[in-house]
C-alpha cells in the first residue's frame, strides 16, 4: 500500500464516523489552509498524519518494508464551552478506529494528549499509533 492510498482511507475512515456520527462538525486535515476562527464549528478537529520511523522488513526484495508513525486527531471547542462534547467526540472515534485496518496498514489504540495551546479553545488528543506496510 502506498502512503498516499493509506491517507486516502485514514480520511474516508473518518469522514464516514464523522458524516454518521458528528455531520456538523469541520474537519481541517494536514495541508488544508487553516481555519477561519469566526467561522469554523465546535467542536471542530484538526487531522494530520505524522511519519516516526521506517525499517526495511525483507532482504533482496525492493521496497520491502514498513513506516510508523501516529494519526494526530485534535478536538477543539470553544473556551466556556466545556469539555464533555470533546470528551464524547474523542470516545466515539477512539471506538471508531482503534484497531483500524486497511490493506497493509492498521492503526493501534489510541494514545491520548493534549495538544499545544490554542488561546480561546479548549482541546483533546487522540494519537493513534500505525505500521504501514510497503
Amino acid at each position: 500500500m502506498s502512503i498516499e492510498q493509506f491517507r486516502a482511507e485514514v480520511v474516508t475512515a473518518i469522514e464516514q464516523w464523522r458524516l454518521a456520527n458528528f455531520p456538523d462538525m469541520d474537519v481541517v486535515y494536514e495541508n488544508s489552509p487553516a481555519p477561519e476562527e469566526d467561522k469554523i464549528s465546535s467542536p471542530w478537529l484538526d487531522v494530520e498524519i505524522r511519519w516516526y520511523g521506517g525499517a526495511q522488513v525483507a532482504i533482496g526484495a525492493p521496497r520491502a518494508g514498513r513506516y510508523s508513525g501516529v494519526v494526530s486527531v485534535k478536538c477543539f471547542t470553544r473556551a466556556g464551552e466545556g469539555t464533555q462534547q470533546a470528551d464524547r467526540i474523542g470516545d466515539s472515534l477512539q471506538a471508531a478506529l482503534a484497531g483500524f485496518r486497511t490493506t497493509g496498514a492498521w492503526l493501534d489504540f489510541p494514545e491520548p494528549y493534549t495538544p499545544n495551546t490554542a488561546l480561546g479553545w479548549h482541546k483533546r488528543g487522540l494519537m493513534f499509533p500505525f505500521k504501514l506496510s510497503v
